[in-house]
């Protein structure tokens, strides 16, 4: 029979959780598939199982072979599947009935190479979320390098030639290895299509103990898979196109390792342990050479994990870093000042004394906070840039105006951005259409 699609399952001790696997397989309505399971030297009852799935279905296909790992178990995967499109899937997560029918004619009416869908995340308690709205074709590589996006190999349906074609394999005897692979994958894909359904159910597991679970190698196979991500712009000569969006990789790849350690456990002593084995291999790893808005949020959040840590034992731990006192101290002070991170801009604005009148990009939450303290300084808003306001003249008593406006008068203007999630996309657009370098950009972090 030919089949339409592999689906590859590597298992190692799942027997907890592999039937709830293959039963959302097995369920598809799309019934034209190959299960390709790997058993990766299983030493509990997985495999017998898996066996008595493959007596009653014979879309099962079964290989053995001795524990090494998922990534040997993928690439296995990978040579033995039948089928020339590829779903990937965890032995202990599920998918929806209608997923494997609903991506594979997308990709078919499509003519991609990947369709890309979203995650349902549930807890042990059953908590539920999902990834956010996914991107558009193409910006979808810039996500995933940037890590905005899910990075996993799963929840995607793939063309077997991109593996194939361009030799992309997992590494072996890493961690993190989806890290290091899936965004060689979209970046060979030509074509790339977008699901915003949530089709992929991925159930997080009890991680126990943060010592026993996050060794030296964790955290050195996380910057290897920063390494290997450089190493392969440079070797498409792509790397000065996507500098900011490996920069964002850096930072959101720490920033998710610190927020999971976090999460699994509560005990102060245990996080300190694991943040010391991070921090003592950054410290080794020349990575405050980032701009600065960049370090800025790095260091924001690490400070937020160590939140209930004393200072000085924070100040301890940066003692091999490159960041002076002062700086930690302005971060540290922003965190625990209710205006957050518009400390800076009040930084800004406090050794400015001849600032009497400015522009506001942005009319929301971070404005409405900022706005007393621009009329304690004296400090006049001229006109509110914000997209969402086009069809008003007027927000609250202030005049609406385009950027376009702002940016063909004859005299040179101050605009402070008053967003914080979205301040360094505005920094870079205005940046952009500011041809005659009229602007001076106010922003809460200290690169512009």
């Amino acid at each position: 029979m030919t089949y339409m699609i592999t689906i590859i399952i590597p298992i190692f001790n799942k027997e907890k959780y592999i039937s709830r696997c293959l039963d959302s397989v097995i369920n598809q309505t799309f019934k034209n598939i190959e299960i390709l399971v790997i058993n990766d030297g299983s030493t509990d009852n997985s495999l017998n199982i898996i066996n008595r799935y493959k007596k009653k279905d014979n879309r099962f296909k079964v290989i053995n072979q001795k524990n090494q790992g998922p990534s040997k178990a993928r690439n296995v995967g990978i040579e033995n599947a039948s089928a020339e499109v590829l779903f990937f899937m965890d032995a202990d997560d599920t998918i929806e009935e209608e997923a494997l029918e609903d991506m594979y004619f997308k990709m078919i009416e499509d003519n991609s190479d990947i369709v890309h869908s979203k995650i349902r995340y549930i807890s042990k308690v059953f908590e539920v979320k999902e990834d956010k709205n996914l991107f558009v074709e193409n910006s979808i590589f810039k996500e995933i390098l940037s890590l905005n996006t899910s990075s996993s190999i799963s929840a995607n349906l793939y063309k077997k030639k991109l593996f194939i074609e361009n030799n992309i394999s997992f590494p072996i005897d890493m961690y993190y290895e989806d890290l290091a692979t899936v965004y060689k994958v979209f970046y060979c894909a030509k074509k790339i299509s977008i699901s915003n359904k949530a089709y992929y159910n991925y159930f997080y597991s009890n991680l126990g103990s943060i010592v026993n679970t996050f060794s030296r190698k964790h955290i050195s196979d996380l910057l290897l898979a920063i390494d290997l991500t450089k190493q392969f712009l440079e070797d498409k000569n792509i790397l000065k196109k996507y500098q900011n969006n490996l920069y964002e990789r850096v930072v959101n790849v720490i920033i998710g390792f610190l927020s999971t350690v976090s999460e699994v456990k509560n005990s102060q002593q245990e996080r300190l342990v694991v943040f010391s084995m991070l921090w003592e291999q950054l410290s080794n790893y020349n990575l405050f050479n980032l701009p600065e808005y960049y370090k800025f949020t790095l260091v924001r959040q690490t400070l937020y994990f160590l939140r209930d840590l004393k200072f000085y034992l924070i100040s301890k731990s940066f003692k091999n870093v490159s960041l002076s006192v002062e700086y930690l101290k302005k971060v540290f002070d922003s965190i625990i000042s209710p205006l957050s991170e518009l400390q800076c801009l009040l930084d800004y604005l406090d050794t400015n004394p001849k600032l009497n009148s400015l522009y506001v990009y942005g009319g929301g939450e971070s404005f409405l906070k900022i706005e007393p303290y621009l009329k304690i300084r004296n400090i006049k808003v001229v006109g509110i840039i914000d997209k969402g306001f086009k069809d008003s003249k007027y927000f609250m008593k202030y005049k609406v105006i385009t950027l376009e406006e702002v940016i063909n008068l004859k005299y040179n203007v101050d605009i402070l951005i008053a967003s914080i999630s979205f301040a360094k996309e505005i920094t870079e657009s205005i940046l952009i259409k500011d041809q005659r370098n009229k602007i001076n950009i106010i922003n809460y972090f200290r690169e512009i």
